[in-house]
């Protein structure tokens, strides 16, 4: 099982056994390997650079490289174990494993719940051809039914003949707060003033058949 301890949070000794396997691994000669203050200094570049790495990774990284699975130089610089070959090595396993990263699931499951989706549409138009046209209506666009006016309020009634009039004749630079109507430019107040004369004009003309 991998540890998670990176190693910006890793002991020292738990540092120099990675690097001890990985020169094991690599058949490095005793006298190529590196004296302790050498290995001190890889150990604090590492932890300042590459500090997020996993301890684990280190070993992983080399037995890839190894292996060829990514591009990495594993000749020695000089015959001798430096911080700079360990360091170059364990840059191109980053970037291995980023360009890893990028490339599984999402994509593949995004893909997977694509298909799934598309074989139960298929699934319904055949058994339920109905429901199928049904659900091709879903999120259309709807015609615009204009709401009955509530002719119990007056002033409602207006608001709402009002609001319609400001698309159709609506004076382009207010906003649609004016309108021109009547053989005039009225706003909401000017509007309602000249339904409250039509209104009474109305009843007037009622009362006078009456009369």
């Amino acid at each position: 099982m991998t540890s998670q301890t990176r190693i910006a949070d890793a002991k020292n000794h738990e540092i120099i056994a990675a690097v001890k396997y990985v020169m094991a691994l690599l058949g490095t000669p005793k006298e190529k390997q590196p004296a302790s203050i050498e290995m001190m200094l890889l150990i604090n570049n590492i932890r300042t650079y590459l500090g997020s790495v996993l301890v684990d990774e280190i070993r992983i990284a080399f037995d890839l490289a190894v292996q060829k699975k990514f591009v990495a130089n594993l000749d020695l610089f000089g015959g001798t174990f430096s911080t700079r070959f360990f360091v170059d090595v364990l840059n191109a396993y980053v970037v291995y494993k980023h360009k890893l990263e990028k490339q599984i699931a999402p994509k593949e499951e995004g893909m997977i719940g694509f298909d799934r989706a598309g074989a139960v549409l298929e699934l319904i138009k055949n058994q339920a051809p109905e429901t199928f046209e049904m659900l091709k209506t879903v999120g259309a666009p709807k015609p615009y039914v204009s709401e009955p006016l509530p002719y119990h309020d007056v002033h409602q009634k207006w608001m709402k003949q009002f609001d319609k009039l400001r698309y159709k004749w609506g004076r382009p630079k207010s906003g649609g707060d004016f309108i021109e109507r009547y053989g005039y430019i009225m706003n909401l107040e000017g509007f309602f003033n000249k339904k409250a004369e039509q209104l009474q004009l109305a009843k007037l003309r009622n009362n006078a058949k009456i009369l």
